[in-house]
């Protein structure tokens, strides 16, 4: 995923939602982290959502490029054997 400009977050077990961020590490086996957010336990982690959408700015007199990386990063999860659902175009990998 660090190949596009995506954003991700984490949505906990307690209903903590975290602000969408460029970026999510897995430090170790059991740990997921995201810009300015986590580390966080796997087991508190109930999903990661990934927006496929950039938005690439054009210049200053030209409209915004959005590009949807959706079919990518679909293949990738694919291939890797990790679950996801699509709610509302956001890609959705449950925990537990």
């Amino acid at each position: 995923m660090h190949l596009y400009s995506i954003q991700v977050r984490i949505i906990l077990i307690d209903d903590t939602v975290t602000n969408w961020s460029s970026w999510l590490t897995l430090p170790s086996n059991s740990y997921a982290e995201i810009a300015k957010f986590g580390p966080f336990r796997l087991v508190d982690v109930l999903s990661i959502e990934i927006n496929p959408n950039e938005t690439k700015e054009m210049g200053r007199l030209l409209p915004n490029k959005n590009i949807d990386h959706s079919l990518a990063i679909i293949d990738k999860l694919e291939l890797e054997g990790i679950a996801f659902r699509i709610d509302d175009g956001v890609l959705v990998i449950e925990f537990g």
